[in-house]
């Protein structure tokens, strides 16, 4: 599938990273102890090159990644990453949900070609149990 994309169609595979503690550096004598926990959440989206717009991909660029695809006879799909930054260091589904909504969701709408639809998005993970694998998140995903 990751390969086979048809127009319209996207694939995308999200993960949390390991937990990260940002120290400050020359910091003032009463932050001495302070640091700032963090969590990160990447999400790898692929999408045929069609299907995004020229305003985004800038003036001519996409007909010269068309003809560079079919130069070397590959599918033109394109790998595009995001990555979420919160200081909550629970990876849950809120966050998931959060991500696909408000962060990916509303990039592709901001970036699809005009004659484009987007009407199946294919969403792969790991499967951590507190993140994908629980009631909620399937309710929801159903109700996407």
């Amino acid at each position: 599938i990751k390969s086979h994309l048809h127009r319209g169609e996207t694939f995308e595979i999200d993960d949390f990273g390991e937990n990260y503690h940002i120290e400050r550096k020359r910091e003032h004598p009463a932050y001495y102890f302070g640091e700032v926990g963090v969590s990160l959440h990447g999400g790898m989206l692929r999408i045929r090159v069609e299907d995004l717009s020229e305003e985004y991909l800038g003036a001519g660029e996409r007909s010269k990644l068309m003809a560079m695809f079919t130069e070397l006879g590959k599918p033109p799909i394109v790998l595009i990453a995001h990555i979420g930054i919160r200081e909550d260091l629970v990876h849950d589904n809120a966050f998931v949900q959060h991500f696909n909504v408000n962060i990916i969701w509303r990039w592709l709408l901001r970036v699809i070609a005009p004659d484009a639809i987007i009407r199946l998005r294919t969403l792969c993970t790991d499967g951590a149990p507190s993140q994908y694998k629980l009631a909620d998140q399937i309710l929801w995903v159903s109700k996407q």
